[in-house]
């Protein structure tokens, strides 16, 4: 009833699950370095990622401000029975520099009704655009410009 000795080694050397957990750790510290690496861009590109979706709010603000304009001054043409010329601009003050003006349209009524930005008229509240979204322009309306 004596084991033969050379039976029992050579099924220890056959055994296929030997280096099988040596394979499992190495597998699980890849995953592990791609997360923390996966994890590290994320958070390095984060401010990036305000900073643009703060821009892209600040351009839907403008654009949608702008549509209101444009909607404005349909309204005041058509309801109102106002020009192109005669449609103005007057209350909003577009440049605080050395010459301090607001655009003013000699054609328009005097009573007021096709003023974009008056009660009588479109009843628009002039709005200043924020100061970090216009560091280079200056916003300003007049007769000869327009602004897709």
């Amino acid at each position: 009833m004596t084991q033969n000795p050379m039976k029992n080694q050579a099924k220890r050397m056959n055994n296929p699950q030997g280096g099988s957990v040596l394979v499992i750790i190495l597998v699980g510290i890849v995953l592990f370095a791609a997360l923390s690496y996966a994890v590290t861009q994320s958070m390095r590109g984060g401010m990036g990622n305000i900073d643009q979706e703060r821009s892209k709010f600040a351009a839907r603000e403008m654009i949608e401000y702008g549509q209101r304009l444009r909607d404005t001054v349909k309204e005041l043409m058509i309801t109102n029975g106002c020009t192109d010329t005669q449609i103005t601009f007057e209350g909003a003050t577009y440049y605080s520099g050395p010459i301090h003006s607001s655009y003013v349209n000699t054609f328009a009524p005097t009573s007021k009704k096709c003023h974009v930005f008056d009660a009588a008229g479109g009843g628009v509240r002039y709005i200043t655009p924020a100061a970090d979204t216009n560091k280079t322009a200056v916003t300003f309306f007049d007769g000869t410009h327009c602004y897709e």
